[in-house]
């Protein structure tokens, strides 16, 4: 979590840090209960391993509950430009430009991208409604 906040600058923005924050958690929540469940297995008096039932039960119990909140956070992440709009180090960038080039065009389809011209959530979401 520490390097995607440094790495978006997002010391400044507490709204996007704790989103991020509270999914994180959300997703290591599950996989301790995940690994929990698989450390504490034990064969069975046929041989058969066995996972150990009630982490995987308290992890199916809290998934519908968290679920509808880990999608919100996402949406809310997403409709902002944080998963899309890309920086200025990625334009600059060697390595990520021909992708960037290839799979993230201005909203003409034509245009070199720039971060000036870069499509974020709000505009995706103003085209469609046209």
């Amino acid at each position: 979590l520490r390097s995607v906040i440094e790495q978006y600058d997002l010391q400044h923005d507490p709204r996007h840090r704790d989103l991020l924050g509270e999914l994180l958690i959300e997703l290591e929540t599950f996989r301790a209960a995940f690994y929990g469940a698989e450390a504490l297995a034990r064969p069975g008096s046929n041989g058969v391993w066995s996972v150990h039932q009630p982490y995987l039960a308290a992890a199916h119990l809290r998934a519908p509950r968290v679920y509808p909140r880990l999608v919100e956070v996402i949406q809310t992440l997403a409709a902002g430009g944080f998963f899309y709009a890309p920086t200025e180090a990625d334009l600059a960038s060697d390595v990520l430009r021909p992708y960037l080039d290839t799979y993230v065009k201005d909203l003409s389809g034509r245009a070199p991208l720039t971060s000036s011209t870069a499509p974020t959530g709000w505009t995706a979401l103003r085209v469609g409604q046209r």
